[in-house]
């Protein structure tokens, strides 16, 4: 079993309790989680461990520090993540990504045999230049793995809109099996590698654009029915 963590209740007791009885625990680093010590206390205490690093464009800017850094605490195991949400601040552009490419390559070069730098599947195909261990573009949500959260639902993946409710572990099987066209669509949320993300901007804006035109039609007739029963008798 795989687990993931902050990290902000795991203590050297924690790790000693279940020494050998996990595959590989994966800490998420955040901006307020202290994952510098944390990272120096799962090497020491020599924890199968990698870590979980969002990139985003104000860390792109300190990525190679930062890879460095982790290196140096004992990581040896970095897996960079890319945005998945609606703020568009948080999502490399085209430019900021190909930078991307060019840094991984050059620091996977320079740590090799030293530290391993991975990429979330959900780059998709925005990582061409890299050296892949499997050419394939497809992030295999829904189908070759779920998720299942902590509340018995079902999903493809943790930023999916799909969320079947399971009771049983032959409900899973059943919703796998009959409800694959579900399972393996495109996320509705921006940084789905099924989906291109100029599509999702512009989705996105065509339904901004339809409430707004909703809302004024609405305000309009609303404006109409006002100005009907001011007038004396009801008459229009």
């Amino acid at each position: 079993m795989n687990f993931t963590t902050n990290g902000l209740a795991l203590s050297t007791e924690d790790l000693a309790a279940i020494k050998g009885k996990y595959g590989q625990l994966r800490l998420s680093l955040y901006d307020d989680n202290d994952w510098r010590n944390m990272v120096a206390m799962l090497a020491r205490e020599k924890a199968r461990f990698g870590v979980n690093y969002l990139v985003t464009p104000e860390r792109l800017k300190t990525l190679e520090t930062t890879i460095l850094e982790l290196c140096e605490l004992g990581c040896r195991d970095i897996l960079l993540l890319s945005y998945n949400g609606y703020d568009q601040d948080m999502h490399l552009s085209k430019e900021s990504t190909n930078a991307l490419s060019g840094t991984i390559k050059l620091m996977a070069a320079a740590l090799k045999g030293r530290c391993q730098i991975k990429l979330g599947v959900c780059w998709g195909e925005q990582m061409q230049s890299v050296p892949r261990l499997f050419n394939k573009a497809d992030c295999g949500a829904g189908r070759e793995f779920l998720v299942i959260t902590s509340d018995k639902k079902i999903q493809p993946c943790s930023f999916h809109q799909v969320a079947l409710p399971v009771k049983t572990a032959a409900d899973v099987m059943n919703i796998y099996n009959k409800r694959r066209s579900e399972l393996e669509s495109a996320a509705l949320m921006p940084g789905c590698s099924r989906e291109n993300h100029a599509d999702h901007w512009a989705r996105a804006k065509r339904e901004e654009e339809e409430e707004e035109e909703e809302e004024e039609v609405a305000a309009r007739e609303d404006g109409k029915e006002a100005i009907a029963i001011q007038r004396p008798g009801g008459q229009a």
